[in-house]
């Protein structure tokens, strides 16, 4: 199945809000190595922005972060060591992380509170400090 590239307006959104995110269960080089760059790449281009986004760039990466919140990169921590691996599972075998959360949407000039369940790795859907305008 082929993915829709994201816009590079999202694409930064979406992995800004990837990399300050604290509970992602993958690491960051991890995520780079499923993107098929180094994470000291991708941090240059998204989070210091010193390098170009190119479209090869935007592209794999994008098909990953989708892949990511649809639940198709699986995340192993060996029970000893500790030590975390990635593996690309397409299809969907493995299973998304859904939380309880509030949302918000600010419909008529007032905040409206959403509460359900959310897939906790999709970062298509703003935060309450991008919604008010916060940086």
């Amino acid at each position: 199945m082929m993915d829709k590239c994201l816009t590079k307006a999202e694409l930064y959104r979406q992995m800004k809000r990837f990399y300050a995110d604290k509970d992602r269960l993958i690491t960051k080089n991890q995520f780079a190595k499923m993107a098929g760059y180094s994470d000291v790449y991708l941090r240059k281009i998204f989070i210091d922005e010193t390098d170009d986004l190119t479209m090869a760039v935007q592209i794999r990466v994008s098909r990953t972060l989708l892949a990511w919140a649809r639940g198709e990169i699986r995340v192993m921590q060996e029970p000893v060591s500790k030590t975390k691996t990635a593996e690309w599972r397409p299809g969907g075998q493995t299973r998304q992380k859904l939380t309880r959360q509030v949302t918000f949407q600010i419909k008529d000039g007032s905040i409206k509170l959403q509460p359900g369940v959310v897939n906790h790795f999709d970062y298509s859907q703003p935060g309450l400090d991008e919604l008010l305008g916060d940086k």
